[in-house]
């Protein structure tokens, strides 16, 4: 994993460095918008502002599918509408154009990490260690977030966070771009099309049950923050690393067979742990296990699908795929957890966590290849038994034989496949006795199972 750090490609340090920069955009932007708007109308920004990265994540593909060239013409547009989305957003005070304004930037964020996502696949899909990578950049972004908002007070205030955040925007697809040798080169990419739709379905049922238990608590989160009740940009964030270390080994060890399982471990311990919500003196408890247990969803929505985006139709839309689910999920059920909380108390946010779990549950039940799109290629096909054809080339069987073959298997006689073929029995026992010579085999049964796995009738 340490390889990673050291690689000539940075395509790590640009997934870092925009999981830091979309961490530091959100709370600058909740933190404009409470003066702009109002704490009332905060989390609202912020649930159409979570849509606006997912449409982003979503719309990539498809504006640079004709490009050839990786999306560049689109993530130059895209960097330079964020650079003035962001620098219009902390000039106007008026709230029709601050909306506008920060709608553009989420927007162009999400182009942003799709590139960035789409270019980590691309080299790196079949990482035996993908999953801890994943996880021990995603876990600096949340140190170097936090190191940032210690500092700004002392620094320049929200000013030095709005000029880190313009100075990213570019970065983030340099670091991206195409060069370097990947640290874990293995096969090449599978061919598109080749994951099953069972697997893709089921990881996006999974992703969005997860992000609508994780969005139910970010409505609580936020409307707390808003609030004055709770610093969402306190110490319970640096409970998310140790989360993310832990959920990216899972997504590594045995090719994240346990990561499912962990997820719906984890989002049971987020159920009983928003009972702390109840009382504001366990405020802190409850935001610390929500950010530690909330980092496995974390993982499920980038490691599973960077794995098997190279075997889908679209991989630069699959590749993002889960975090555009994450955050278009997570935008929608905010609003509602914010509802629940204020006139049901914890009580209703409990129930819905509650019922939300058991969905969960049933799907990942009834999904049991999710896990499959973690495993490197050759993890995948190696209890693959070889295909006919592979069977023939190995042992240079030619075609006439092959011919042979197949006709004594659909119970011909040796009289009656001379016949089909138009050639004589000699010949046909001739081309018998090349494909026992070839193979092995003492017999026709045997040659039978041992080519096609069929028995003579």
């Amino acid at each position: 994993m340490w390889t990673v750090m050291f690689s000539k490609d940075k395509k790590f340090y640009a997934f870092g460095l925009f999981i830091w920069f979309y961490l530091t955009l959100e709370l600058w932007i909740n933190e404009r918008a409470g003066v702009v708007l109002g704490a009332e109308r905060v989390l609202i920004l912020y649930g159409a502002g979570a849509c606006g990265v997912a449409l982003g994540f979503f719309l990539f593909s498809a504006l640079s599918s004709g490009e050839g060239d990786g999306g560049r013409k689109v993530t130059l547009l895209a960097s330079s509408g964020a650079v003035l989305a962001l620098s219009a957003a902390q000039l106007l005070s008026t709230p029709a154009l601050f909306v506008t304004a920060v709608l553009l930037a989420t927007f162009c964020s999400g182009l942003l990490g799709a590139r960035t996502l789409d270019a980590l696949s691309q080299a790196h899909h079949d990482s035996p260690v993908l999953g801890r990578s994943v996880a021990l950049f995603y876990g600096a972004a949340f140190l170097c977030q936090q190191a940032v908002t210690l500092a700004a007070p002392h620094l320049g205030g929200e000013s030095l966070k709005l000029i880190l955040l313009l100075a990213a925007v570019p970065a983030i697809p340099w670091l991206a771009a195409p060069g370097g040798k990947p640290s874990n080169a293995g096969p090449a990419a599978p061919e598109r099309g080749e994951q099953p739709a069972s697997l893709l379905l089921g990881l996006l049922a999974v992703t969005g049950l997860l992000s609508a238990l994780v969005g139910l608590n970010d409505g609580i989160i936020t409307t707390l923050h808003a609030e004055g009740h709770f610093d969402v940009s306190g110490f319970t964030r640096l409970f998310a690393p140790p989360g993310l270390l832990l959920a990216g080994w899972c997504a590594d060890v045995r090719g994240g067979r346990y990561l499912s399982l962990a997820c719906t471990v984890a989002m049971a311990g987020m159920t009983l742990a928003g009972l702390l919500f109840d009382t504001p003196s366990t405020f802190w408890a409850a935001g610390a296990s929500m950010y530690f247990l909330g980092a496995f969803m974390s993982i499920y929505t980038i490691v599973p699908f960077l794995a098997a985006a190279p075997g889908t139709p679209n991989p630069a839309l699959w590749a993002s795929a889960g975090r555009g689910v994450k955050y278009l999920v997570t935008g929608i059920t905010a609003i509602f957890g914010q509802f629940l909380f204020q006139r049901l108390s914890v009580t209703g946010f409990t129930a819905a966590y509650t019922l939300l779990l058991c969905a969960l549950l049933v799907v990942i039940f009834f999904m049991d290849r999710v896990s499959e799109g973690l495993s490197p290629r050759e993890e995948r096909e190696k209890d693959v038994p070889p295909s006919r054809e592979d069977l023939l080339k190995r042992y240079g069987i030619t075609s006439r034989e092959a011919e042979v073959l197949v006709l004594l298997l659909e119970g011909k006689t040796t009289a009656e496949a001379a016949e089909h073929l138009t050639i004589s029995e000699s010949t046909v026992k001739f081309h018998v006795a090349n494909l026992l010579k070839k193979t092995g085999a003492k017999n026709r049964v045997e040659l039978a199972t041992k080519l096609m796995g069929q028995s003579l009738p």
